[in-house]
């Protein structure tokens, strides 16, 4: 197990440069290599499981992660299209993480890209961090929490995502809107993520029920044990910090089309 290779990885990744969910598949793929030959060949499904995502969608991110920063995967060879291709039947993909000296090179070429794509007039970015929990302002803004995930202020000053849930639109009836059997599932997977938002990430009513809403419609959770798996593996922190960058980002285009 790459213990060690994991926690390398981890402090290797560009600031900002992989998205949450990206920056998982990474983590977790580094996890399941080998610290000295830095290679491994887990299975999609593993990695998705592990992951929490769809099996279908990791050869998309996987390819998303190689145009950002770096290929992991061996290729097998070149299909008849000329394109290279990295797993066949029987036959599963390996990872390969390349030196600590080549992925900080890459780190920066990384870094130099996306400088290239900054606005040139020197103004702020319109697109908040991706990776990680959203920068706290000097004064009267959300602290940070130990969970990575942005905590309202104590007292006083706005809350980027608190402001607009003061009445927040009451969670439609599950037994109105789907079978018995389902309903019941629902509402013992609620009632987990509702314990554990409040007790473990110290969100209010209101701002519980609204995450439970959103996280629903998202990845349609039916199991209590989705919340216990997510908290434990970290994924919950990212998937809460994933809804308030969404907020925020659709706040400042409305912002920007209310002044325009």
């Amino acid at each position: 197990m790459g213990f060690k290779l994991r926690r390398e990885v981890r402090d290797l990744i560009p600031p900002g440069l992989l998205t949450a969910r990206e920056r998982c598949l990474v983590l977790e793929i580094a996890d399941a290599c080998d610290d000295d030959n830095r290679s491994g060949y887990p299975g999609a499904e593993r990695l998705a499981e592990r992951a929490d995502m769809p099996a279908s969608k990791v050869g998309d991110m996987l390819a998303k992660i190689a145009a950002k920063w770096v290929e992991l995967r061996v290729p097998l060879g070149v299909g008849k299209d000329g394109r290279l291709y990295y797993s066949r039947p029987r036959k599963c993909t390996t990872y390969k993480f390349p030196s600590a000296d080549e992925l900080v090179e890459a780190g920066k070429k990384a870094r130099a890209k996306a400088a290239e794509k900054a606005p040139q007039d020197g103004g702020p970015s319109k697109k908040a961090p991706r990776n990680g929990a959203p920068e706290a302002p000097e004064s009267g803004g959300p602290e940070a929490p130990q969970n990575g995930v942005t905590r309202p202020p104590e007292t006083g000053g706005p809350s980027p995502y608190r402001t607009p849930y003061v009445s927040p639109k009451k969670i439609p009836s599950p037994e109105r809107e789907m079978p018995a059997k389902q309903a019941s599932q629902r509402q013992t997977a609620d009632e987990a993520g509702f314990e554990i938002l409040k007790t473990r990430y110290g969100y209010n009513t209101a701002e519980a029920q609204h995450l439970i809403s959103v996280l629903h419609r998202r990845y349609g959770i039916f199991s209590a044990e989705w919340w216990h798996t997510a908290h434990r593996n970290g994924s919950l922190s990212e998937r809460i910090t994933e809804v308030i960058e969404e907020y925020k980002l659709d706040v400042a285009a409305r912002s920007a089309q209310s002044a325009a």
